[in-house]
C-alpha cells in the first residue's frame, strides 16, 4: 500500500512538472518612442531566448502600439493571454507595413490615416533584449532615433 501511495505521488509530481504549465507568464506593457514621440501602429514582437519548456515550444508575444505609442503584449498563439513568458526575450519592431486596420481598432479612421509610416532599418528593427521578471514589466520604453518617414 505504501509503495502504491509513493508511486501515485511520484506520478502526480511528474505530470505536474511535465507540461501542465508552460512556464510563468507575466504582464508586459510599455511605449514605443520614435524620433522623440510616441509612435502608434508599430508592431512589437518578443521571441523568448529559451523557446522550450520541457518538450513544448514557448510562444513569443506581440502587440501593436496604439495612441501615443502605448502597447500591451499578448501571447502570439492560443488564448492570446496578456503578457509574456518570464525570462529573456529578443525584441523586434516593424513599421506600419505589417499592421492591418483591425490591429488599430481603437483609433478612428482619421487617426489611422494620419499615422506616419516609419521606415525602420534592420538595426532599428532590432530593439535589443529584455528580461521579463515574474512580476512583469509596466514601464518598458523602446526608443528608436533617426527613423525615416515614408510619403
Amino acid at each position: 500500500m505504501r509503495a502504491c501511495l509513493w508511486m501515485l505521488c511520484l506520478f502526480t509530481t511528474l505530470i505536474g512538472c511535465s507540461g501542465g504549465s508552460r512556464g510563468d507568464f507575466a504582464p508586459v506593457s510599455g511605449r514605443v518612442v520614435i524620433n522623440g514621440e510616441g509612435a502608434a501602429g508599430i508592431v512589437v514582437t518578443t521571441d523568448p531566448d529559451a523557446p522550450l519548456v520541457g518538450t513544448e515550444r514557448v510562444p513569443g508575444s506581440s502587440a501593436v502600439s496604439g495612441v501615443d505609442g502605448f502597447f500591451r503584449l499578448r501571447k502570439s498563439v492560443g488564448s492570446g493571454e496578456a503578457g509574456a513568458y518570464v525570462g529573456r526575450h529578443r525584441v523586434t519592431l516593424a513599421g506600419r507595413e505589417r499592421v492591418g486596420v483591425d490591429d488599430l481598432e481603437d483609433m478612428s479612421d482619421d487617426q489611422r490615416s494620419s499615422l506616419p509610416k516609419f521606415v525602420l532599418s534592420d538595426e532599428q528593427r532590432n530593439a535589443g533584449e529584455i528580461d521579463v521578471p515574474s512580476g512583469g514589466l509596466s514601464e518598458l520604453t523602446l526608443v528608436v532615433d533617426g527613423a525615416e518617414v515614408a510619403d
